[in-house]
């Protein structure tokens, strides 16, 4: 979809794109945890955080690393390196902040689940990083964009393998799309003044 396009769609649309997105991929988890792994004592063990240390530590910590360092990356490249004709911005315009926050939550919340819940713990790290790389095509032409979702996908399968917390990853997701999106809206929101 070229910019023109994009912006042609009503802030709704893109709203229900992006809803419609993250609800099959929860649809998706729900079938293969009712039909493949469907194992309550799993769950329980990695919907739990082990001390209070941990979220700030793994969660809280690694989240704002990553948000520095993408923050850098962009002011220190090219920014036809990182454009993707709009698409992020766009959806930034059409979010709300309160909806901002609650869409980040459905992000993270359903691509760990399927990600790290379920695609590594079946098939380990690198089919779960090739998943997630593959998932976010609209960047597949885009190498600096993929490699840094190459590398944030194996801190997330990381922290996961560490904790043994599904939280985690979930944490440290919510809080780079985030800020990230703030982040952008805000720019937007300069860029229009």
């Amino acid at each position: 979809m070229n910019r023109k396009q994009l912006n042609a769609l009503s802030d709704q649309e893109i709203k229900h794109a992006l809803i419609q997105t993250q609800l099959i991929l929860l649809l998706i988890s729900v079938m293969w945890i009712l039909i493949y792994k469907n194992n309550w004592p799993y769950w329980k063990k990695v919907l739990t955080i082990r001390g209070d240390d941990h979220l700030f530590i793994f969660g809280v910590l690694p989240a704002l690393v990553v948000v520095l360092l993408q923050i850098i990356i962009d002011k220190s490249v090219p920014r036809h390196w990182f454009d993707d004709d709009g698409m992020n911005e766009r959806m930034m315009r059409a979010l709300s902040i309160p909806e901002l926050f609650l869409f980040m939550g459905l992000v993270a919340f359903s691509e760990e689940l399927l990600f790290r819940g379920l695609i590594q713990s079946t098939f380990g790290i690198w089919i779960t990083t090739l998943c997630f790389a593959v998932i976010h095509v609209r960047y597949l032409k885009k190498p600096l964009v993929i490699f840094v979702l190459v590398l944030i996908s194996l801190l997330l399968s990381w922290l996961f393998a560490k904790t043994n917390s599904l939280i985690i990853p979930m944490v440290v997701h919510f809080i780079i799309d985030l800020l990230l999106g703030l982040l952008l809206k805000w720019q937007s929101n300069q860029s229009s003044l």
